[in-house]
């Protein structure tokens, strides 16, 4: 079940009274106006279902990215659905989810706002390479989709949207992130071609893995799979410079039989875990169809005598360690006073472990993308 949503973030009962009714008008905020504590910096950019506003705390100063339903929104309870939905993300901790940092009601126009980073300087829509990606790359995009639908499934929810445009990548670094969260569930443009195929069972959940196999397999072949005839394209000959094992896993989770895809996408993050440590970079140079260089061969060594040296120094260093470890045994045993950890000190051992496992994750994910090539 998904967490209670937290106190501050419930409707309150006079804006979803307000909402209820038919407003003959909503102010919407301007330029240099304060809402909670962001200053106001632009008039606003309208884009779907929203208008955006670029804002500024005026506490941190830094910019951030303001996100509000459109106002006609107020009557049919969208508004208030949308401020549940970001709520709910706000409260999440993964590093592979583009989440709102802060979520809010105004009080002047009743409308649910979320404010986000700035927004992303790529994504795999804008990098598009027409099949170009590396294996390393497809599977640093894999790993970090896997991780983020995970902490969505905990969390009771899904994506329900999940596109290259909603694949994006920080401005400073090559950490991968899923975006789009807050959006309402439904195709845009262009959206149908990730779908999972009608009459399809895969929905919710394991609709948004079909669509990752189907971005996966665009970054592979450089064009969407195509079922002709109940027949499944194959990968391997769309592209053969992919290494199989990594083949393996997108073709399974664009299988036609729904009983062999992933479940879940836990499972699915952990057969991508388990490959990372079996996988093995391919050469570039390899990748281009060029020979990589012959080994170099070992310089002769400059001193012959040195191994003999060094094997005389150890014995001489092991006959004086036994004389020093019979006058340590002769000793009397050490007392040794145990303290049990209490909860809380091994909830903070936890944490601080599982901290540590997801910044050797990010930082493997990074190289990944980089040895893959930008």
């Amino acid at each position: 079940m998904p967490p209670p949503l937290p106190p501050k973030f419930v409707v309150p009962p006079r804006v979803a009274a307000a909402n209820t009714a038919a407003r003959p008008s909503v102010r919407l905020p301007k330029r240099g106006e304060l809402m909670e504590q962001y200053e106001i910096l632009d008039d606003g950019r309208p884009e779907g279902d929203f208008i955006l506003y670029r804002v500024r705390h005026t506490q941190l100063d830094t910019e951030r990215l303001l996100k509000l339903p459109r106002p006609e929104h107020l009557k049919d309870g969208f508004s208030d659905r949308y401020g549940e939905r970001v709520a709910l993300l706000a409260g999440l901790t993964s590093p592979y989810l583009r989440r709102p940092l802060e979520s809010f009601y105004d009080a002047e126009s009743g409308l649910a706002c979320a404010v986000f980073e700035e927004e992303p300087a790529a994504t795999l829509r804008t990098l598009r390479k027409n099949g170009a990606y590396s294996g390393e790359q497809i599977l640093a995009v894999l790993l970090a989709a896997a991780g983020g639908l995970d902490a969505l499934e905990q969390a009771g929810l899904h994506h329900g949207r999940l596109t290259p445009g909603n694949v994006v990548f920080d401005r400073d670094s090559a950490q991968i992130r899923l975006a789009g969260l807050d959006q309402p569930e439904g195709q845009g443009p262009g959206d149908y071609q990730y779908s999972p195929p009608a009459g399809s069972a895969a929905t919710g959940s394991a609709g948004d893995l079909y669509s990752l196999g189907v971005i996966a397999f665009e970054m592979a072949a450089g064009q969407i799979p195509r079922v002709v005839r109940g027949v499944a394209p194959d990968l391997q000959s769309e592209a053969p410079r992919i290494p199989e094992p990594i083949v393996k896993v997108i073709s399974r989770l664009l299988a036609l039989d729904a009983g062999s895809r992933y479940r879940r996408a836990s499972e699915l993050d952990a057969a991508l875990k388990t490959l990372l440590a079996e996988f093995t970079p391919a050469d570039p140079r390899e990748e281009a169809g060029e020979k990589a260089a012959p080994p170099k061969a070992k310089a002769p060594r400059k001193f012959p005598f040195l191994p003999f040296v060094i094997l005389l120094t150890l014995l001489v260093a092991a006959a004086a360690g036994v004389r020093g470890w019979r006058y340590f045994t002769s000793l009397p045993p050490p007392v040794v006073i145990s303290i049990p950890l209490s909860e809380d000190s091994r909830a903070r051992q936890a944490a601080l472990e599982k901290e540590k496992a997801e910044s050797q994750r990010l930082q493997t994910l990074i190289r990944l993308w980089k040895e893959g090539g930008e």
